[in-house]
């Protein structure tokens, strides 16, 4: 059956999932079942392998296979991970009949994948509501409204090879880190059991193919169902009312003005499932698009890297040329929950801020957006969490505003969590994310969503006052028009993000969508390495860290180390629970003529983790900024911030030959 929508293959429901007798093949199922589990990664970001048939069940070396087909161990595999939700959403519900979401991203065996699992629930006696290519932030969406928990397939930024699952229950979020974990022990403890793939196996044989028939005819239907739910979802970020009506007279209001300035915005899902053709259209710009065709156009990387960006560039370039007003070319992951962003420089030519940045723009527009309303009381406390590789920029910015700052491990279950502590202290949180991997979400729907940005440039283009609050915090006069009184002409608006980033504190970070924030780690023992790093931090690393900082602060310098683990943040050196959160030393300034400590303000960081999603891999990186923002600081900052890299690198290198 073929989806009239994307022209992709659904699945065939009168092909068995196994041979006639698979059952006896049980022992070498097991033993290839095995592999699979070496080689792939379980975490609270989601359960990953690759399913790319090119070496079948032994370890691959192959991540960009295009195979639509799945072994059957892999087939096992899903079978019980399928099973385990069923039984996890059941309880979770308590009805006897729950309904699952099911969906997929446009990967290659994401269709295979999804037989496997709607085969599982009507097995296991769940209601299954199919709605095959969408994004993770629609399928979400829809199943909050209509379903008692979602299962959706895909590896996110991962390469084409890889493909996986993300749960969730009725709530629309990643299952949080405690259930996600307890959940993974579960169905990991029956892999190899030969009863549980037994039944499996049969179990998957026996089901009606004109019951998978009927779900893959009713396709069309709940996917449009879904798009008018997550389209009225995406109204109440953007104009921050629930209320229908409500909604749409403030919407009406918006798009009349961005009709009249005839704004451009480029959009490159690179064959992913991610669509906003039609929905940004109905707030008033015109689109241009490029790599829209599903899975066929997965044309470059499908981690919306800055090297990615490189054909949203030359989209932009050309959209300006032919005298189309362009102010924004986003780039998407394969589900749509991750972006890029290519913006306009002051010179009218396409530059990539980095998701750092992007994210530090969402903050600020929602911080100025609270502060253009009268504030719900005196004592009234606003926050922002992000995880633990996010900007340093976000003390300064937060700083700036007095709004309150967590810090979380990385991930979105943990980064969710820290957000519902700061509710539960009475602080209202205006705006969660990962700066890092470039997500952004709120408590109200606790998953990356894209949206939020939109809802950033929206308010920004066309509500200037808010650029007016930013100045007078950060004391540029009124009467300067040369700083930004004609930032929103229509000459100068395609340059007003630039403009906007480029009065923010200064800042440079690693970029970890990039070789830069990628190490290959030796496999090594994480508790030694730690502690390793622990001891030779203040010996070897700090005089020379401090040394470079030196020539940026004229005070008292120092360092602390943190840990991260789910939502705690754990201070002081060898201060950890476990072994799997983030390392991080941060570094602190204190003018000299400040005799209270408390006083010091955060300047920067080195952190590390081993990757949630990626076997082997470990993200580092390191952040430097300041509370100026002209050209000299930030050409200091940049200088620094390599040297600092470098000496970090080495570092690791070192640490790793010391603790094998």
């Amino acid at each position: 059956m073929l989806d009239k929508k994307t022209s992709l293959e659904i699945g065939n429901p009168n092909v068995l999932p196994f041979p006639v007798g698979a059952q006896r093949a049980v022992p070498l199922l097991i033993s290839n079942i095995r592999k699979r589990k070496e080689f792939g990664i379980a975490s609270i970001s989601g359960i990953r392998q690759v399913f790319d048939t090119t070496n079948g069940d032994d370890k691959p070396d192959f991540f960009d296979g295009a195979s639509t087909s799945i072994t059957d161990a892999a087939k096992v595999y899903i079978g019980i991970i399928t099973k385990n939700f069923a039984d996890l959403v059941k309880n979770k519900s308590s009805k006897k009949k729950p309904v699952i979401v099911v969906g997929i991203d446009t990967r290659p065996t994401g269709p295979a994948i999804a037989d496997i699992s709607i085969r599982t629930l009507i097995r296991c006696n769940v209601d299954v509501k199919y709605i095959f290519v969408s994004s993770v932030t629609r399928i979400t969406a829809y199943s909050r409204e209509t379903a008692d928990g979602f299962l959706y397939i895909s590896a996110s930024h991962n390469p084409v090879g890889y493909n996986g699952l993300k749960l969730g229950l009725s709530d629309g979020r990643i299952l949080p880190s405690g259930l996600a974990q307890s959940f993974i022990e579960k169905y990991e403890s029956e892999l190899t059991n030969p009863a549980v793939i037994r039944d499996i196996i049969i179990g998957l044989n026996d089901v009606s193919s004109q019951r998978i028939e009927g779900i893959f005819r009713n396709i069309s239907v709940l996917g449009e169902e879904s798009e008018r739910i997550y389209s009225e979802l995406c109204d109440s970020i953007i104009t921050g009312s629930k209320d229908t009506q409500e909604a749409k007279r403030i919407k009406d209001n918006i798009k009349s003005k961005i009709s009249r300035m005839n704004l451009w915005i480029g959009l490159d899902p690179n064959g992913g499932a991610r669509r906003d053709k039609e929905y940004l259209e109905s707030w008033g710009f015109n689109i241009t698009q490029i790599n829209s065709g599903y899975r066929k156009d997965m044309n470059h990387q499908l981690a919306p890297t800055p090297e990615a960006t490189k054909q949203a560039q030359e989209a932009l370039s050309r959209t300006k040329t032919s005298g189309k007003k362009i102010i924004a070319f986003f780039v998407f992951d394969t589900d749509g929950d991750r972006k890029n962003i290519v913006l306009i420089d002051k010179n009218g030519d396409p530059f990539v801020p980095g998701v750092q940045k992007i994210f530090a723009l969402d903050v600020l527009a929602s911080i100025l957006d609270i502060a253009d309303k009268p504030r719900k009381g005196p004592n009234k406390k606003y926050g922002i969490v992000v995880n633990d590789a996010s900007s340093s920029l976000m003390e300064q910015i937060c700083s700036l505003f007095n709004i309150v700052l967590k810090r979380t491990d990385t991930g979105e279950a943990a980064v969710a969590g820290g957000g519902e502590i700061l509710s539960k202290e009475d602080i209202e949180v205006i705006l969660m994310g990962e700066a890092s991997n470039g997500g952004t979400f709120t408590l109200d729907f606790m998953i990356r969503e894209p949206i939020h940005t939109i809802r950033t440039i929206i308010n920004l283009i066309t509500r200037s006052n808010l650029i007016k609050i930013l100045m007078k915090k950060i004391n540029i006069s009124d009467d300067c028009p040369e700083f930004f009184r004609d930032w929103h002409s229509p000459q100068n608006i395609q340059s007003l993000f630039y403009n906007i980033l480029n009065t923010l504190p200064s800042s440079i970070d690693t970029d970890f969508f990039t070789k830069e924030g990628e190490y290959r780690a030796k496999p090594i023992d994480q508790r030694r390495f730690k502690q390793s790093f622990d001891d030779y931090f203040p010996v070897n690393l700090w005089p020379k860290i401090k040394k470079e900082l030196s020539d940026i602060y004229e005070g008292r310098l120092s360092y602390e180390f943190t840990n991260y683990e789910g939502t705690e943040e754990l201070r002081g050196k060898g201060n950890r629970k476990t072994q799997v959160g983030g390392y991080k030393i941060e570094f602190f300034f204190c003018k000299k003529d400040v005799k209270h400590l408390d006083m010091k303000r955060l300047i920067g960081w080195i952190w590390f983790r081993l990757s949630l999603t990626e076997k082997g891999l470990m993200r580092r990186g390191v952040s430097l900024s300041h509370i100026q923002s002209d050209l000299q600081t930030k050409q200091l900052l940049k200088k620094k911030y390599k040297k600092i890299y470098n000496l970090f690198t080495n570092a690791i290198k070192e640490i790793e030959e010391e603790t094998q």
